[in-house]
């Protein structure tokens, strides 16, 4: 980031025994393919962790404040610093039909934000959990801070980003 860096938070020891614990219980990595040479998705723990009905539940409802107390600036001013960034890395004038692609939108709540800012006609939200993108989507018709204009359109894709 311009002129900033945000250093990762540490991790618990809680949390890599319990995301250790996964791995053993799914045997390991995987390798990617059957026994019979066809395709089989992979599970990383982590990627099944953020595939959980409870995780897509408690991320905006407890779990990302945390985020917070292990040092990261919080929710709006990390939105100030995209904003910024966005800005200083800008190649073309400022365009009526700008986009932005959310990658791994979790629960969309910057997606949210995106929507809100008047910033772009069009947002595409995308997350590999279906079930992060079924609370994005429950997020963006029951809360009423996300009103936004006709004029902006939102996708949500469930799409791996590693592909």
């Amino acid at each position: 980031l311009p002129s900033q860096s945000i250093a990762p938070p540490e991790v618990g020891s809680s949390v890599l025994e319990a995301l250790g614990e996964l791995v053993q219980r799914q045997g390991g990595e995987g390798s990617g393919k059957s026994r019979a040479g066809s395709y089989r998705e992979r599970n990383w723990s982590v990627s099944q962790l953020f595939q959980s009905p409870a995780i897509s539940y408690v991320y905006e409802r407890g779990w990302r404040q945390g985020f917070e107390w292990a040092g990261f600036p919080g929710k709006d001013e990390e939105f100030r610093i995209m904003q910024r960034l966005y800005e200083d890395t800008r190649v073309a004038p400022r365009s009526s039909s700008e986009s932005v692609l959310d990658v791994s939108c979790g629960t969309g709540l910057f997606s949210r934000k995106f929507l809100r800012s008047g910033m772009f006609q069009s947002v595409v939200a995308s997350d590999y959990s279906q079930n992060m993108l079924d609370q994005a989507f429950e997020f963006l018709n029951e809360r009423e801070d996300t009103k936004f204009s006709m004029e902006t359109s939102l996708t949500l894709v469930r799409a791996h980003v590693g592909r």
